[in-house]
């Protein structure tokens, strides 16, 4: 017997799925994030360097694998001014952060020249 809601149900799966992943490489994106601050600042400094641009402040990045609890109901960050971990100031650290927040919907306003 075939099942009318067989093909919603794999719909609904499939997404789930996606949902999963991008959730489990936004967390593996913070895990790196927070390694190469604390043991990789030669990397850190190096690609400082070369990045260009400027924060759109749209809080996509706050809201990687989970909302930052220091955004506002506007999406402002509370400790935009200071005392913001360094995390979130290196933010964006190479290209790999850009297209995390692309996948999450957003378009960072940074990018990074390229090494001649």
């Amino acid at each position: 017997m075939i099942d009318p809601g067989q093909p919603a149900l794999q719909q609904n799966i499939y997404s789930n799925t996606m949902k999963m992943k991008r959730f489990v490489n936004h967390i593996i994106g913070k895990i790196r994030r927070f390694y190469l601050i604390q043991f990789k600042k030669d990397y850190i400094q190096s690609q400082l360097k070369l990045r260009r641009g400027e924060c759109r402040q749209c809080a996509r990045c706050c809201s990687l694998a989970f909302r930052c609890p220091l955004l506002t109901s506007e999406n402002l960050c509370l400790t935009y001014m200071k005392g913001r971990p360094d995390v979130c100031k290196l933010f964006v650290i190479d290209q790999r952060d850009i297209d995390d927040v692309a996948a999450a919907g957003g378009q960072c306003g940074y990018w990074f020249e390229e090494v001649k």
